[in-house]
């Protein structure tokens, strides 16, 4: 806010999808059945090809200007957010998973969440379709922060699926890193602990701009499937790659040592012949990370203004 005159951004909805058929269309309609609507809606698609029904659909809404969809053809999610980045006519970009349901009062919430000048980006509240709200008190208010609670906080913890950023920010600090791949896990993370150090600030979590994320099995960066497969390993790298680029060497090694006994776990009850695999492919997941550090970060390049004499 600035004097008297209250800030009130203009937003862009941004939904990048793979591989998701009749929910991305749901999840689309709940964003037009909003009572304050979006400016714009990008759907950034990396699906090969849908099935006709849903691609009539899309073609259908874009023919009529009520999205803009765009074809993307490598799946990369990060690569996915940049191109939304950059294609946004908005000051605000909210990013949307592609299989959601959202609260009445979603988009509103996130607008006037900038409203007191301060905030830079926000996390909007993310229910599990299984699980209840998170009440109660918290103590830890970074990436183990619960973004199913029901308070209003000032967080260093986001969920991909859904939070906001102002445009511009997010470009200047470099937008999304493309070296995470397939799951792209703590692509997220990294962005935010990226954003927060340049800009010296927190995220907001605002439990008002609330959506239930239904995960489903198909599609998407079938992250919960490769949770559970021992030859999987896409999730490990973004782990390590992130501890090793934001948190240092020692805190990564550490790190790697509990995600590797956490992992284990998983298995140990079920399918206990695969935990020397297990140890296998974190030990490969980290080499991996490590090489990807040694390669260096593809950001997106901060768009300069141009020079007064030009």
């Amino acid at each position: 806010m600035k004097g008297n005159k209250v800030y009130v951004p203009t937003i862009t909805v941004a939904i990048p999808t793979y591989n998701r058929e009749q929910v991305l269309i749901n999840t689309i309609q709940h964003v037009l059945a909003q009572g304050q609507p979006a400016d714009e809606i990008l759907v950034v698609d990396q699906t090969p090809e849908h099935e006709s029904k849903v691609t009539r659909q899309l073609s259908r809404w874009h023919a009529e200007g009520i999205i803009r969809w765009l074809k993307q053809d490598v799946a990369n999610l990060s690569a996915a957010r940049n191109r939304a980045l950059m294609e946004a006519k908005s000051d605000v970009v909210i990013f949307l998973d592609d299989d959601v349901i959202l609260s009445e009062n979603f988009i509103r919430a996130h607008q006037e969440s900038y409203d007191d000048g301060r905030t830079k980006l926000v996390a909007g509240q993310i229910i599990a379709a299984d699980k209840p709200v998170h009440t109660g008190q918290i103590d830890d208010f970074e990436l183990g922060f619960p973004l199913s609670h029901d308070r209003t906080a000032w967080v260093k913890n986001m969920g991909g699926g859904n939070f906001s950023v102002i445009r511009e920010l997010a470009i200047e600090v470099g937008g999304f890193d493309q070296r995470f791949y397939r799951v792209a896990y703590r692509e997220d993370s990294d962005f935010l602990f990226r954003f927060c150090t340049r800009y010296r600030c927190l995220a907001k979590y605002v439990p008002e701009a609330s959506l239930v994320h239904l995960a489903s099995l198909s599609g998407g960066c079938e992250s919960r499937r490769a949770a559970f497969d021992p030859l999987a390993c896409s999730g490990s790298v973004g782990e390590h790659y992130f501890t090793l680029k934001n948190m240092g060497l020692s805190q990564a090694l550490c790190n790697f040592a509990t995600h590797t006994v956490r992992t284990c776990g998983r298995f140990a009850m079920y399918r206990p012949l695969f935990l020397p695999l297990i140890g296998f492919r974190e030990i490969f997941a980290f080499t991996v990370a490590t090489l990807q550090v040694l390669r260096g970060r593809v950001l997106l390049a901060p768009v300069s203004e141009p020079n007064c004499c030009d």
